[in-house]
């Protein structure tokens, strides 16, 4: 919705981003699921036991950890440093109300990389997410 906006809504992500905890909220909670995941992770598998994760359960477990691992560590890398470089660029373009044509192309170019690197990190995500869910049934 917010690319279909435009400009518009580029407006609406500095809201968003000045306005509210997003850039505090989001990342507090990939980290405590990340951690709460890897306790899971460690009590499941009784502190890493080798029969149980040289067991098909505990290889997939550990598949589906491992990506959610990934799928944090790509965030923080890759979504957050662009989520970051983003929000500049909303500032300074919308500091004085007029946004200049290659402020427009800067704005949506970080747009689109930013929605790459959720794609990626999605993907990532649905993987870990699989894994973990099926692991006691196979």
């Amino acid at each position: 919705a917010v690319k279909a906006m435009g400009i518009d809504g580029q407006r609406y992500l500095r809201s968003l981003y000045a306005n509210t905890l997003f850039t505090i909220a989001l990342p507090v909670a990939s980290l405590l699921t990340t951690v709460a995941g890897i306790l899971l992770w460690i009590r499941v598998s009784d502190n890493f036991n080798a029969d149980y994760m040289g067991s098909s359960g505990g290889s997939v477990l550990s598949i589906g950890a491992l990506f959610g691992i990934l799928a944090f560590g790509h965030g923080g890398a890759a979504i957050g440093r662009y989520t970051g470089r983003h929000h500049k660029a909303l500032d300074v373009a919308f500091a004085d109300g007029n946004v200049t044509s290659e402020q427009e192309t800067e704005i949506m170019e970080l747009n689109s990389k930013v929605n790459l690197h959720v794609n990626i990190s999605l993907g990532l995500m649905i993987i870990a997410v699989v894994g973990m869910s099926i692991h006691r049934y196979v």
